[in-house]
């Protein structure tokens, strides 16, 4: 017989598990599908495929974020670091309202910035972006980092704990 202890403790780790499973698409070792309702600042649509050929690293944040605002930059460091070599994406969850700013930081800088489709999420009309993207998967906590290899495959996905410095080392892996 299972005491309530041990019974609180089996309903915690099938609710982590349970999270864990729906948190992790898209799937390690295969590319993943398109990011829904998200555009490049400029307009374009995020085309993953079009990536291909050098590592891509995909950084889900928002402003609204502390442990984005935390991390942020020292990603942004690694992307203009290494950003003739790797794709960087940063995907923010910001409001429209944002889109001016974003513009003006990504000039001279080697990473890309996308935010919700300004068609659908028009400037003031959300406090942070959709966080269920569509086939590509759903991001349960910020910040998080999906990394794919020259081929676009999923290699590495890291939710809440980004550190530039286990993110560097991925991508030198990468770049042998």
């Amino acid at each position: 017989m299972i005491n309530k202890k041990s019974r609180f403790l089996l309903t915690f780790i099938l609710l982590i598990w349970g999270f864990s499973v729906f948190a992790w698409a898209p799937s390690m070792g295969e590319p993943p599908k398109p990011i829904k309702d998200y555009e490049y600042i400029t307009g374009e649509a995020i085309n993953l495929p079009a990536l291909t050929g050098k590592p891509t690293v995909l950084y889900f944040g928002g402003d609204w974020c502390p442990p984005c605002r935390a991390t942020r930059p020292s990603i942004a460091k690694l992307a203009n670091e290494y950003g003739d070599r790797v794709n960087f994406v940063f995907v923010g969850s910001d409001d429209n309202n944002l889109r001016a700013a974003k513009l003006l930081e990504i000039q001279g800088k080697k990473y890309k910035i996308a935010m919700p489709t300004l068609a659908k999420f028009p400037a003031g009309t959300i406090q942070r972006g959709p966080s269920n993207l569509g086939d590509f998967g759903r991001i349960y906590w910020w910040p998080t980092v999906v990394v794919l290899d020259s081929h676009g495959l999923v290699t590495e996905k890291i939710e809440r704990s980004v550190r530039s410095q286990g993110l560097e080392q991925i991508i030198l892996n990468l770049l042998k």
